[in-house]
């Protein structure tokens, strides 16, 4: 089954350069969505015959009078998706994650996708120093757990054409959990509180792991750019 990554890259184009050629290899293609004003981004997206790059005009990140309407935005990756009639695997990402070398194999070792988000665990690289002791070493030890319950950076399941869309009247500090709520049936009556006590993300089966050991990287400091990069360059 093919499998694709979706992501929106909007001056993040320090952690692209970095990232995508590594990610690339763990999907059949990467698309990327940006707006016309980050030339450099489009740029990174044509090295690579495996990334398609949508381009939008910059209004479309203030839709509904938001700051940085993501889900808008992600809504014309979802578009394309309908129009080539994709019902492969579809991982909904970010442009600030390094998925592991394996998990193309962890992907195709899953037995059954019916109506099932799967996920991985995460862990921060909060600066460049960090990252790179941890390429050296491969012990995760050198970073920072991040037991976040929506999981907005790694949201894996099987794709069905014309089936969802992210809400179009938020910011991308809630778009994820309301996607996920809007998934399956059994995710309806979850508290919107990122960290609701009750509810400790896989520990409660909300999610399933893809794998108990492997597990994705994001770089930079977590939860600062929801309503538009802030942060300092990470390269």
């Amino acid at each position: 089954m093919k499998s694709i990554a979706l992501l929106v890259s909007v001056n993040y184009n320090d952690y692209l350069e970095f990232l995508l050629p590594m990610n690339i290899k763990q999907f059949d293609k990467i698309i990327v969505l940006t707006v016309k004003s980050d030339k450099k981004c489009i740029e990174i997206c044509k090295k690579y015959k495996k990334v398609k790059c949508g381009v939008y005009d910059d209004s479309i990140l203030k839709y509904n009078q938001r700051k940085f309407n993501k889900g808008k935005l992600l809504n014309q990756g979802l578009a394309f998706l309908d129009k080539i009639n994709y019902n492969g695997i579809l991982t909904l990402t970010d442009a600030d994650v390094m998925f592991p070398t394996n998990y193309k194999y962890l992907v195709n070792c899953v037995n059954s996708w019916k109506r099932k988000m799967y996920s991985l665990r995460r862990y921060d690289a909060t600066d460049k120093y960090k990252l790179i002791e941890y390429c050296k070493t491969k012990d995760h030890k050198k970073l920072n757990f991040y037991p976040h319950m929506w999981v907005g950076y790694c949201q894996i399941f099987q794709y069905h054409p014309n089936h969802l869309r992210f809400h179009e009247n938020c910011d991308a500090d809630t778009y994820d959990m309301r996607f996920l709520k809007d998934f399956e049936k059994k995710y309806k009556s979850l508290s919107e509180t990122s960290y609701d006590k009750k509810i400790t993300g896989f520990e409660s089966g909300i999610f399933d792991y893809l794998s108990c050991e492997d597990y994705v990287v994001h770089l930079g400091t977590p939860s600062k750019n929801h309503k538009g990069r802030v942060t300092e360059k990470f390269f």
